[in-house]
């Protein structure tokens, strides 16, 4: 308040939900009455001889005042902040304290009531407030969550919550859907030549025409290499295999004669073993996805848990036995040390953050302000492990965010700079999404949730998805 004061802004009150009102500070503290409360106490029940002259001394330096109270011993009188300076204060104080013996003062206090206390006064809660409260604290408890579960179950449950939002992510956006569904589709309907187009149909005829050219052995090799090794030929092969050897069955079973002697010299091969791995079983095709899915899996795993990184640091000096002698009180919350980051090689010639150094101890604030593009999304993100370091180190409670990435994040929190939250789920499930991942239980899931959403005010907004919200 007293930067608005000084500043000059707007300042809005709110109550239940709704704007109560808006308006300077100055037009708020006269409307709602931020006040001085002046508390006098006198000795031996004499507070008539002398409240006159009490409200004298005020009165020569408050033009405004209100007696709220007034017995045989108190006097309580509230002065509005914004009509008294605080030099004025001061002299009422003064000449009360100096008068002290003469008026039989035997206590004065001040105090301020504030404009949020004032403003509270103004607005009582409802009827309904009182009558829910109860229920709120049942809902409060409800969200209450001591046995979080860890290990393999929180992995497994966190997984889930990943399969789900990209299920539902993936369903909403219904032209990224579509697209998903019939690109493949047309794919492999014009390599099995059931969307007949004149390119396929002269390339398979130039197929059949010359078996026996070199560029018929040449194609043979540049297919096996293509179907085998890169995974979307593989698929489009084992499906297109399997529908030519359930083709030429039907066939030889309509012309009630077997196929068993069908050999390499006939225009195609066909076998009753699908999974035989030689041709023209999809065997091989098969073993190279299943080898290629765990590989990818497998390297994919690895660049998440920044193994190269940490590599790299079994190779180069370690402060960690620096950060070891020192004592525990020293140790700071954040350290940062030369810290480098560089994006790209050639798009940028100079560093994003140059050699930058500072410490966060406990009980500080730091705050990172720059012009934009000086740096400071990066450094953060950096602190955050999503951005490598080209040099320094940067350490969260003790933790390298590089070597121990998963237990420095756990100490921290991070806003984003931009909207961070799914917009294609609902709140339901985007609630349930992130109870899912902070380790809640399944079965307490969904009473926490539904907890959640009463006591946030959201049941009208419950089943929206998050886009709608804005």
């Amino acid at each position: 308040m007293d930067e608005a004061d000084t500043l000059g802004d707007q300042v809005i009150l709110m109550a239940q939900g709704k704007i109560i009102d808006i308006g300077s500070s100055r037009e708020l503290k006269q409307k709602y009455g931020e006040v001085l409360n002046l508390h006098i106490a006198v000795r031996d029940s004499c507070l008539d001889q002398q409240k006159s002259t009490i409200i004298e001394t005020i009165a020569r330096f408050a033009e405004k005042y209100c007696i709220v109270k007034c017995d045989e011993k108190t006097l309580h009188i509230q002065l509005e902040t914004y009509q008294i300076s605080w030099d004025s204060l001061a002299e009422i104080c003064f000449h009360l304290d100096q008068s002290r013996t003469d008026l039989h003062i035997s206590r004065l206090s001040v105090n301020i009531t504030s404009l949020d206390d004032a403003f509270q006064q103004h607005v009582k809660p409802s009827q309904d407030d009182v009558q829910h409260a109860p229920r709120m604290d049942a809902l409060i408890e409800r969200l209450r969550v001591v046995d979080q579960i860890n290990g393999m179950a929180l992995f497994c449950q966190q997984f889930q919550a990943m399969v789900a939002k990209k299920f539902f992510l993936s369903v909403r956006r219904v032209l990224m859907l579509m697209t998903q569904i019939a690109v493949p589709l047309v794919v492999i309907g014009l390599g099995l030549g059931l969307i007949p187009t004149c390119g396929t149909a002269a390339l398979t005829a130039m197929s059949f025409e010359n078996q026996q050219s070199q560029l018929r052995a040449i194609e043979r090799d540049i297919s096996e290499i293509l179907t085998t090794f890169i995974p979307q030929f593989a698929f489009s092969k084992t499906v297109m295999q399997y529908y030519t050897n359930r083709l030429m069955e039907d066939q030889c079973e309509r012309m009630n004669r077997s196929c068993t002697g069908v050999g390499s010299d006939s225009l195609m091969k066909i076998t009753h073993n699908y999974l035989e791995y030689s041709y023209p079983g999809v065997g091989r095709f098969l073993c190279c996805l299943a080898i290629q899915g765990a590989t990818l899996f497998l390297l994919l795993a690895l660049l998440e848990a920044n193994i190269w990184l940490k590599i790299k640091l079994l190779f180069s000096p370690s402060k960690d036995i620096v950060q070891r002698a020192r004592p525990n009180i020293s140790r700071p919350l954040i350290a940062v040390e030369n810290l480098t980051i560089r994006l790209g090689k050639q798009t940028y010639s100079k560093p994003v953050v140059d050699e930058m150094s500072f410490e966060v101890r406990p009980g500080e604030c730091a705050c990172i302000v720059g012009a934009n593009g000086a740096g400071k999304t990066s450094l953060l993100r950096s602190l955050c492990g999503q951005l490598p370091l080209k040099a320094g180190m940067a350490r969260i409670a003790d933790y390298d965010v590089i070597s121990n990435r998963s237990k420095a994040l756990k100490q921290i929190g991070f806003c984003p700079q931009f909207d961070a939250l799914p917009e294609f789920l609902t709140v339901m499930q985007c609630l349930g999404m992130f109870a899912q991942i902070r380790g809640i239980p399944r079965k307490k899931i969904q009473p926490a949730v539904e907890a959640a959403v009463i006591l946030l005010k959201l049941e009208r907004h419950a089943f929206k998805q998050i886009r709608h919200l804005r």
